[in-house]
């Protein structure tokens, strides 16, 4: 009986977290689609890599993947050979072994700090994934960018 009376608690609990969170995830992408009204970046959307050795590739090597990280503002190349600077985007970091997610936050023209520091730890096969990527062309004209994926071989 009591053991029971402890699982329900835990179930209420579990259930108050989740509604807690779905809650606040709506809050946030209503804010964030409120911002997005009133922000002056053109709606085209460009898909982009990283430019490894003068090659669009989305598979790069640990030493490369570093290499951009530290270079200030971030660069992608896209499809239709322009450099792209990155302004702003949400960093996330897909390890497969053990298998997680670990969302670092916003990047304003930089990789976050600590998911700077979590790039030194990844092995092949693990995963960088930008989203909500904005930049700026060649003319200094903000735009909104396609995610932005690679992995390392």
């Amino acid at each position: 009986m009591i053991k029971k009376m402890k699982l329900n608690r835990i179930l209420l609990i579990a259930t108050i977290v989740a509604t807690m969170s779905t809650l606040n995830i709506n809050a946030q992408q209503k804010s964030t689609t409120s911002t997005k009204s009133t922000s002056k970046t053109k709606p085209v959307l460009v898909k982009c890599h990283l430019s490894v050795d003068k090659e669009i590739s989305n598979k790069v090597t640990l030493v490369d993947a570093l290499a951009w990280a530290d270079f200030t503002p971030l660069q992608v190349i896209g499809n239709d050979k322009k450099t792209y600077l990155l302004q702003q985007f949400s960093f996330t970091l897909i390890s497969m072994n053990p298998l997680q997610t670990q969302e670092f936050g916003i990047g304003n023209a930089g990789i976050p700090f600590l998911a700077r520091k979590a790039m030194d730890t990844m092995k092949t096969g693990d995963t960088i994934f930008l989203k909500e990527v904005t930049a700026k062309d060649d003319k200094g004209i903000e735009l909104k960018i396609s995610n932005i994926l690679f992995s390392i071989k």
